[in-house]
């Protein structure tokens, strides 16, 4: 058996709850999951220490770290050309995108209230957010954005494969993360497009 894990040190909840929940891991569950498990995966050594010292692991582990295709990620003139027509958005417009699960924990609030604070001085700019969401989460952004009266310059799109994400990246001028380091950064960096994101030490270890 093989077990992947990339939580990141700053995600472990330290509440009196989730301390006796990791306790009571260490003693009923880790010991058996330690001797059936051929190899453990963490993808950074930050996680491989949450692994051992947190969950109470032991065993192999070969840190494997994420990666991006490049026959997906690349800088494309005419990926950019299809995205920006596909959404009807004009050539002179930056665009601000997020990308990922849309729920409370990854704080997109945070980015529609800078993008609200931008629109007063910058017109010619648009907001994209594409991903799985949470249906009630997604539409208090889609009310506050109404509120804000800048629902006709931020877009909802429908999720998409992986895949498709690299005409996205192509069509953006700059990513936005607002809570933690992603590996979809590097994704973009590929397409050659700048991101913004919140400084974690430990995540970006």
């Amino acid at each position: 058996m093989i077990v992947d894990d990339h939580i990141a040190p700053n995600l472990i909840n330290s509440s009196v709850w989730a301390k006796m929940f990791y306790f009571l891991y260490r003693i009923f569950v880790a010991k058996f999951l330690s001797n059936q498990t051929d190899i453990f995966i963490p993808v950074t050594e930050s996680v491989k220490n949450v692994m051992t010292q947190v969950y109470g692991l032991s065993g192999t582990f070969r840190v494997i770290e994420h990666g991006a295709d490049q026959k997906i990620f690349y800088p494309s003139k005419q990926l950019r050309q299809n995205f920006r027509f596909k959404h009807k958005i004009d050539a002179k417009e930056f665009v601000l995108a997020y990308t990922g699960k849309i729920m409370e924990e990854k704080k997109v609030h945070l980015l529609i209230e800078a993008f609200f604070e931008l629109r007063r001085t910058y017109l010619d700019i648009k907001l994209f957010i594409v991903g799985f969401s949470d249906p009630h989460y997604i539409e208090r952004l889609r009310n506050r954005c109404s509120v804000y009266q800048i629902d006709s310059s931020v877009i909802f799109a429908d999720p998409v494969e992986n895949s498709a994400l690299g005409e996205v990246y192509n069509g953006v001028d700059l990513v936005v993360w607002p809570e933690g380091v992603t590996m979809s950064s590097l994704e973009a960096a590929m397409c050659g497009v700048p991101s913004v994101m919140r400084n974690l030490d430990d995540e970006i270890k």
